[in-house]
């Protein structure tokens, strides 16, 4: 029943190196270089270092900011080896689209220090940081390994683009390895730069398992939730609040939903720059009672999955897609970064928009908190999905096995490319 195109692309840029389950060498030393640990991708590491016993080092930036809120760190990394590392937090917006500029001063120091023979890098995030890696991989004959969604279909190019499409090509072709955070990176990766299928690999990214402990002490939460919410389905969106999540556009679809399910709420869980201004639309609109604003919440946010009908993601996004399938809520998500094409299936997991119409994500809303047969049957799926095709366990083995293969290559993938080519 879950079987799909998707699922075959998956397997297409996975099945070259399959996961043993076996550590495959405690020798290697292995370090990340990250923007920001936030708290999924401290659960991944955590996991990683519990899983491969590797010598292993995070390296990532010492940032905060009051008005991008996105850009912070949990503030209860623990499990593996990090370092935060000072830098200047630059954030220019340049014909209308936000970029983050990372650069440690100390960088190049940390890795030579460190010294491992395999540095992960966070692809264009990183861009004049990884300048810094590829001076000690020349150095020192490390591995590069390039990890990254490729490109955001929703980003339109800018004169930044132009400018810096070039390095980003130079970085790309000195690397050695490719883990796509989905397949849609892959399959850029592969018909872009001509890379390889045997040099890419998907690492589903993930959140770490339900703790069932968590859940079953959350029940108490959810029955005082749902007193407090009325016993209508519960529409749901946790992330941050950015223009690009498009949550204005959710919160007016309600309007057509709540013609035909008066009952129903939205949960809003979340921060941003424009949880104000979303507050105050709800107000104007006389909203107070049936759009509920959470604010952002780290522990504890399995009760409002669990809570829910159906969760809605109509902007940028994708982690949030398998959270919510991991609880067994279907997903209805527009055009986001990519994992929305692996999970979704139409009318299987949830529901994928075809259009930036309210009209239709209005629709799909009511076709699933007005069909309790079709809910509970997505549930289903949803989870098994999650069970078997898109986890923590999979993204940590796959991980691992990208950083031995990148050891074990002797050649960069441009001169990979090229080699093709000739032939």
């Amino acid at each position: 029943m879950l079987r799909s195109k998707r699922t075959t692309d998956i397997g297409k840029f996975a099945k070259l190196c399959k996961p043993t389950g076996q550590p495959v060498s405690k020798k290697l030393k292995v370090a990340f270089v990250q923007p920001i640990i936030p708290k999924y991708r401290s659960d991944f590491l955590r996991r990683f270092s519990e899983f491969t016993k590797l010598d292993i080092l995070s390296l990532y930036g010492k940032l905060r900011s009051k008005k991008y809120k996105k850009i912070c760190n949990y503030d209860k990394i623990h499990g593996f080896p990090h370092k935060a590392l000072w830098a200047p937090l630059v954030v220019p917006r340049i014909q209308g689209q936000i970029y983050h500029v990372y650069f440690f001063p100390t960088l190049l120091w940390h890795l030579i220090k460190f010294r491992p023979q395999v540095v992960i890098t966070e692809g264009e995030y990183m861009m004049l940081n990884n300048l810094l890696v590829f001076m000690y991989a020349r150095i020192f004959g490390a591995k590069v390994v390039w990890w990254s969604l490729g490109k955001m279909v929703t980003r339109q190019k800018t004169i930044v683009n132009y400018l810096f499409d070039w390095l980003i090509r130079w970085e790309i072709f000195n690397c050695h390895f490719i883990v796509g955070k989905n397949t849609q990176a892959c399959r850029y990766y592969h018909e872009k730069y001509g890379i390889p299928v045997d040099r890419t690999l998907v690492a589903p990214n993930s959140i770490d398992d339900i703790n069932e402990k968590d859940i079953e002490q959350s029940k108490d939460d959810i029955a005082a939730l749902r007193k407090r919410l009325g016993f209508g389905p519960v529409v749901l969106y946790v992330g941050a609040m950015t223009e690009a999540k498009r949550l204005e556009d959710l919160i007016r679809a309600m309007e057509d939903v709540w013609n035909k399910c008066p009952s129903a709420k939205l949960v809003l869980v979340g921060d941003g720059e424009v949880k104000s201004d979303l507050e105050k639309m709800v107000s104007e609109l006389k909203w107070e009672d049936k759009v509920i604003f959470i604010g952002k919440v780290l522990e504890g946010v399995s009760k409002y999955f669990l809570l829910a009908e159906v969760f809605v993601l109509p902007g940028l996004g994708g982690l949030a897609i398998p959270h919510a399938m991991i609880h067994g809520v279907p997903v209805i998500a527009g055009i986001a970064d990519g994992t929305e094409k692996d999970l979704i299936i139409d009318g299987v997991t949830g529901y994928l928009l075809k259009s930036d119409n309210n009209k239709e994500l209005a629709e799909k809303i009511i076709a699933i908190i007005t069909k309790p047969e079709l809910r509970k049957e997505m549930s289903v799926n949803c989870k098994d999905f999650i069970e078997t095709q898109w986890n923590i366990r999979l993204q940590v083995e796959r991980m691992h096995m990208a950083a031995a293969k990148a050891r074990e290559v002797r050649t960069t993938l441009g001169r990979c490319v090229k080699r093709e080519a000739a032939n």
